[in-house]
């Protein structure tokens, strides 16, 4: 076959053509002697084969319109044989990494099963734990101490027989007769130490394993041991000394929340602090004769909050309506704000004014050019998570503390030990212009409430006064 293109319909005519005698074939027919066989027949045969082969051939050939070197250049075809290689390749890399992956997923699966199941047995072991252990010790183990709470001094005593009974601290000698004189005293020092120390500490989640009566939390209300034990705990931890310095810095309210707080650190449980928090407001009421129970009756009183909230709200709405009646304009300055202010919320501190003045300051999008746009001012102090409103929340109390302070330095100067009844309305008088009349008389029912008694020691009456002032 040479180049030129093959003509297909002459090709299929090969079956039914008879060929030519000038081919060989024809020859061979023609004088079968002459090609070595004397039988026509057998070659007729032959030649049968080889035509039905050749046709088979020709068939089974994909014949193409196109010259050799018209279909595939070679570099072409070992380019594309490589890409073929490479990608090949890649399917099977990215099958090995689908396998891979399916097994992590297979383990991450079993991982988070196992996982599941151990915070089940986790839960579990915590559920139990409520149940059979108490924030409360034992009260069963020191029955004796309860039962003859009388007999002890002070409250002070009975805390330390507490702490060694449930914590089965014992670092010092019990038997004073087999020491002398200079051993008892360390002895007494150790003590004191001791219990100094150990007092920063919460005791009253120490229960023994080995207890035989483990009682459930909260099952009942404290008894008056085991208030006064708290009571004893709480302010010795922190509003020992501190107490009035706190509700000085905070209000009320914020006081009560760090009472709550405090038990949530020690317990780690909101709602166990939160349990504990209510039980000793309900004990407290039950034994209001006990000193620290009326004071934390007041801290944790609620309604008292309430009070302290809707005043400070009534002087809020009293602001915001001066502020819309000052003016029909849209805008204010900023001194006539700050005149606003003082008249609402009675401000004598000048501290509060210049921190208002910051917060107003600060403030960019309530400002059009130098005056305070009214509708903006009025959104803003809507928002009680504000500098301002928390500042507003704290001048109440930093202008009682201006008060009293100016009450017990008046008295101070005075010299003397001992605060006379008739001495103290005089100096409220000529300290406060505007105190009516009423307002006097509950100064005096709280300071001096016994009718009786017309004196009191200096030191006992700064107390009365704070307490009046932080906690009326």
């Amino acid at each position: 076959m040479n180049n030129s293109r093959i003509n297909i319909q002459n090709v299929a005519k090969i079956d039914e053509e008879i060929l030519e005698s000038s081919t060989p074939f024809g020859s061979v027919v023609s004088n079968p002697r002459i090609f070595g066989s004397n039988d026509a027949h057998e070659l007729e045969m032959q030649l049968k084969q080889i035509r039905s082969s050749l046709s088979d051939c020709i068939k089974n050939l994909e014949l193409i319109d196109y010259d050799y070197n018209e279909v595939v250049d070679k570099d072409q075809f070992n380019s594309l044989k490589n890409n073929y290689l490479e990608e090949k390749q890649l399917f099977y890399s990215l099958q090995q990494d689908l396998s891979l992956m399916e097994q992590d997923i297979f383990k991450l699966k079993n991982l988070k099963t196992k996982f599941n199941n151990e915070i089940n047995q986790l839960l579990k072991k915590t559920d139990k734990a409520k149940r059979t252990l108490t924030p409360r010790p034992d009260w069963t183990r020191c029955r004796y101490v309860a039962n003859n709470g009388k007999s002890f001094k002070s409250s002070d005593h009975l805390l330390r027989d507490l702490i060694k009974e449930l914590t089965g601290a014992d670092r010092y000698s019990e038997n004073k007769s087999e020491t002398s004189d200079s051993d008892q005293e360390k002895n007494e020092e150790k003590k004191s130490n001791f219990f100094q120390n150990f007092g920063k500490k919460f005791i009253l989640v120490t229960h023994r394993e080995n207890s035989d009566s483990v009682q459930q939390v909260f099952n009942r209300k404290l008894t008056r041991v085991e208030l006064e034990v708290v009571l004893n705990e709480l302010f010795i931890s922190k509003i020992d000394n501190d107490y009035l310095l706190c509700l000085n810095r905070r209000s009320v309210d914020k006081m009560s929340r760090f009472v709550l707080k405090y038990f949530q650190s020690k317990f780690k449980s909101k709602e166990l602090a939160l349990e504990w928090v209510v039980n000793i407001k309900q004990s407290c009421k039950s034994f209001s004769d006990l000193k620290l129970a009326k004071l934390m009756a007041l801290v944790l009183d609620d309604q008292a909050n309430d009070q302290i909230q809707m005043k400070f709200y009534s002087s809020l709405g009293s602001f915001y309506l001066n502020l819309m009646q000052q003016t029909t304009e849209l805008t204010l300055e900023q001194n006539d704000i700050y005149k606003l202010v003082k008249n609402s919320f009675g401000c004598k501190n000048p501290s509060f004014i210049s921190e208002l003045a910051s917060v107003l300051k600060s403030v960019k999008y309530l400002w059009e050019d130098s005056r305070i746009n009214l509708s903006k001012l009025s959104a803003f102090l809507t928002c009680s998570d504000n500098l301002f409103a928390r500042t507003l929340e704290r001048q109440s109390e930093a202008e009682k503390l201006i008060h009293l302070q100016n009450i017990i330095g008046f008295l101070k100067k005075m010299n003397e030990e001992i605060v006379c009844r008739e001495d103290f309305l005089s100096c409220i008088k000529e300290i406060d212009i505007e105190c009516s009349h009423n307002e006097i008389n509950k100064y005096c029912r709280q300071i001096f409430p016994d009718s009786k008694i017309m004196r009191l020691d200096f030191s006992e009456f700064e107390q009365r006064l704070k307490k009046f002032f932080f906690i009326s």
